[in-house]
């Protein structure tokens, strides 16, 4: 492909009235997006099972996710979750399946590790369950933790 193809499809796309094409979200820090706070169906939230991408942070080198607290906050309960990964776990995976409309999902707690030795906690992310399937959602394709 030449520097010519992106430059006549981006063209096409706006002159025809079509969205450019933008990259699929792959973690849980893009789907909340810029606010840090979504409404999803349940049925999105399982198709993310990384909290954050390191690799499109700015910072060099890397941090990774050490660990993370998931709450589950519906009417008659509150389940908390530590999980030690960058990852939900197969029972953070059960969990969310089963929430209920209206049921808040929270990250909480999200530790990054850098390299050198430094830790930085990112803020919460906050998820409020508005369907079962999936609903239209702006698309940030950042998946930065900042």
């Amino acid at each position: 492909m030449n520097i010519v193809t992106p430059i006549f499809f981006s063209a096409f796309c706006l002159l025809s009235g079509v969205d450019s094409p933008k990259p699929p979200i792959k973690c849980l820090t893009d789907l909340a997006g810029p606010k840090r706070s979504m409404e999803v169906a349940i049925e999105e939230l399982l198709d993310v099972p990384y909290i954050l991408n390191p690799d499109s942070l700015k910072s060099s080198p890397s941090p990774s996710v050490s660990s993370f607290m998931l709450t589950i906050s519906s009417n008659i309960d509150v389940e908390l979750m530590q999980t030690n990964s960058n990852r939900l776990s197969t029972k953070q995976f059960n969990a969310i399946g089963y929430a209920n409309v209206g049921d808040k999902i929270y990250i909480e707690n999200i530790i990054l590790n850098y390299p050198d030795g430094q830790g930085r906690k990112l803020g919460p992310l906050t998820f409020t369950i508005v369907s079962r399937t999936k609903i239209s959602k702006p698309n940030y394709g950042v998946c930065g933790g900042g």
